[in-house]
């Protein structure tokens, strides 16, 4: 299959307090936006906060009027029947019809993972990666110049190995480092006559302090990317992603059983949270094939609006920040070429824009996938920017635009696009006009 090349562009930042252009339509029609959050030290409503009030100012500062604002409960249901209720913000505007209004959500995952992960678990994970990164490096060097034009590891399609080498051996030797390097430091200060003593205690608490917040960050890492059911944590990231399909599928069903809830369903996420909103996305595929989705058919048809698909209600699919194409480099599952019926039902599940993986290799016989590429023509935009070393432009999968935020810090900026304000008017002007 030939995939079109990424299309690219580069967002320039307005200035601070430049004018924002006019951004009419979004309080049109019935409009829901669910927004998942990566890693980090994230609390309930922090998502919902962070990237309502920056399109709330948005929407402000482009039309000389700010949505009105309202807190809305949605009742719920757990998987033993149990009711409980999910926050919501609604945005109206000032003329239209009331039953138009754009909703957020958030899906909120992070109580999910907390502890779960210990410091043992990391570096064993590290070590796994670091290990498949080396067995299968002529597999991914060519994955990298066939499919990646510009990046850390490529120059004009050119792979370079020493820095695949050289990062490999760092991220393996990271985590003992620290803590050898920690210790040093606290035996040499126990040496010091009368502060020694305090001082040590100071620093392990702040060292042990400091080592939880970094083991519990990674530990999401850890814990969402275990796709082996082997794993002790391999149940953890199934209820995860099981969470955000049933948010994603809440708001592309219906509340009345005569039409959709919403008239368009956006999907965002950051960081982490772009691979479980893309897992999300492929399991709705999943759903659709098996004719398991009330109120649409097997086709991506409603059953309740005669003429209306599934790829008109899902609007499209928004992330920042996002490590998939780092993840699909280092973290995805790794199949030898001899299991080629494993390998290519591997290929298969995960496949929602997804390019072909396994460049440069034909199997000796073709496994035809299990279902149509439903969702493919859904529109997606990608915001990275060049300092957030998260991110990166998404070169391993198709139909999709790579925007260049340029945001405007010049170090580490992976957490500065919720604040970013070209961004959101570039997604209102292509997702809620």
């Amino acid at each position: 299959m030939v995939y079109p090349n990424n299309p690219f562009e580069s967002l320039k930042p307005f200035p601070p307090g430049g004018p924002v252009p006019p951004l009419p339509g979004w309080d049109r029609c019935r409009t829901a936006i669910l927004v998942i959050h990566g890693i980090g030290d994230q609390v309930p409503l922090e998502t919902l906060d962070d990237f309502g009030r920056t399109l709330v100012e948005t929407l402000g500062q482009a039309n000389g009027v700010r949505p009105a604002l309202s807190h809305g409960l949605a009742e719920r249901r757990d998987s033993s029947g149990r009711p409980w209720f999910d926050n919501y913000l609604r945005m109206t505007g000032v003329q239209p019809p009331e039953e138009h209004h754009l909703d957020l959500y958030e899906y909120y995952w992070a109580n999910k993972t907390e502890d779960k992960v210990n410091s043992d678990d990391v570096q064993a994970w590290v070590s796994e990666v670091t290990r498949g990164a080396k067995t299968f490096y002529k597999e991914n060097a060519e994955l990298a110049a066939t499919d990646e034009p510009s990046g850390f590891f490529t120059t004009g399609g050119k792979f370079h190995w020493w820095r695949y080498r050289l990062l490999l051996g760092l991220v393996g030797a990271l985590i003992p480092g620290l803590s050898w390097s920690t210790e040093a430091l606290l035996r040499l200060l126990a040496r010091i006559p009368l502060v020694g003593g305090a001082a040590r205690s100071l620093l392990t608490s702040f060292f042990s302090s400091t080592k939880k917040r970094m083991v519990n960050t990674v530990g999401e890492i850890v814990a969402y990317t275990a796709a082996d059911r082997h794993s002790r944590f391999f149940q953890l990231r199934q209820d995860i992603l099981g969470g955000a399909v049933e948010a994603f599928l809440y708001l592309l069903g219906s509340e009345d059983g005569k039409r959709p809830r919403y008239d368009r369903v956006l999907l965002a996420g950051h960081s982490l949270g772009t691979q479980v909103a893309f897992d999300a996305v492929n399991r709705v595929v999943h759903r659709l094939d098996e004719g398991t989705f009330e109120g649409w058919d097997n086709e991506g048809n409603s059953t309740l609006v005669p003429g209306l698909t599934i790829t008109q209600v899902f609007a499209g699919l928004i992330t920042f920040g996002s490590p998939l194409d780092k993840i699909a480099f280092f973290l995805r599952g790794q199949v030898p070429a001899e299991a080629y019926i494993r390998r290519q039902m591997a290929a298969n599940y995960h496949s929602f824009k997804q390019r072909d993986w396994n460049v440069g290799w034909t199997p000796p016989t073709t496994v035809r996938p299990p279902f149509p590429h439903r969702l493919d023509t859904v529109p997606w935009r990608n915001y990275f920017d060049r300092r957030d070393y998260v991110s990166g432009s998404l070169d391993y999968y198709f139909g999709l635009t790579n925007i260049d935020a340029r945001l405007p810090k010049k170090f580490f900026t992976h957490n500065d696009y919720w604040a970013h304000v070209p961004m959101y008017i570039d997604l209102a002007q292509h997702f809620l006009k």
